[in-house]
């Protein structure tokens, strides 16, 4: 529900791109208006709005999303669709191997354990996923396999464009999960986001 409203808050405001106050954004979605600040005021800690002083009054709009997060996510696509296709694969891997060990290191210190246990496993691949930008969820699990859905890339739409960075999120998941006390023996890739399937679905198996 919380998020409904949200979305339809934000929906108004970017009808008016000079402006519009918390009383007019109150009368078109149907609330009162100290509810609607409360709301713009969430809405604003995440960085979606904004707004302007003008006399008495805020006036709320959408900022241009510009900002470190953006910035860093359209400069790796850039660099990688320049590129010659028969070297990425490698760049990637290399890449992508260094920063599933710095990630891995982070949650050894933070269980202070060298090993993990199966819910660890299982609590720092959702933790460490979902912090990069995507949505993880788990599925099922039992002592030989957690199957996990995700449904949004941390690269968004431009993982289409630059599909071999999938393999970013796989050796996370490797690594993590290879740290277990149950062995580790593989991760498949059921469905994937950058082949076009609305969402990936990881199978992850244990010795």
């Amino acid at each position: 529900m919380g998020s409904e409203i949200e979305n339809k808050i934000v929906d108004v405001i970017k009808k008016h791109p000079i402006g519009v106050t918390s009383s007019e954004i109150a009368n078109l979605v149907g609330l009162n208006r100290m509810t609607i600040i409360k709301y713009l005021a969430i809405i604003k800690e995440k960085a979606l709005i904004d707004f302007r002083q003008f006399g008495m009054a805020k006036l709320w709009y959408i900022p241009v999303e510009v900002n470190k997060e953006f910035f860093f996510r359209q400069l790796i696509l850039n660099v990688c669709s320049n590129i010659d296709r028969k070297d990425i694969r490698s760049v990637i891997n290399n890449s992508s191997e260094e920063m599933a060990e710095i990630i891995l290191h982070k949650y050894k210190a933070y269980y202070s354990s060298d090993i993990f246990q199966l819910h660890q496993i299982q609590e720092a691949i959702k933790d460490s996923m979902n912090k990069i930008g995507c949505s993880f969820n788990l599925v099922s699990k039992d002592d030989k396999k957690l199957v996990i859905k995700n449904l949004k890339s941390p690269f968004e739409e431009g993982i289409k464009k630059s599909p071999y960075l999938g393999q970013v999120v796989i050796d996370i998941i490797g690594k993590i999960a290879a740290n277990g006390e149950t062995g580790y023996a593989k991760v498949v890739v059921k469905k994937s986001i950058a082949k076009g399937d609305a969402e990936d679905i990881y199978e992850i198996y244990f010795k």
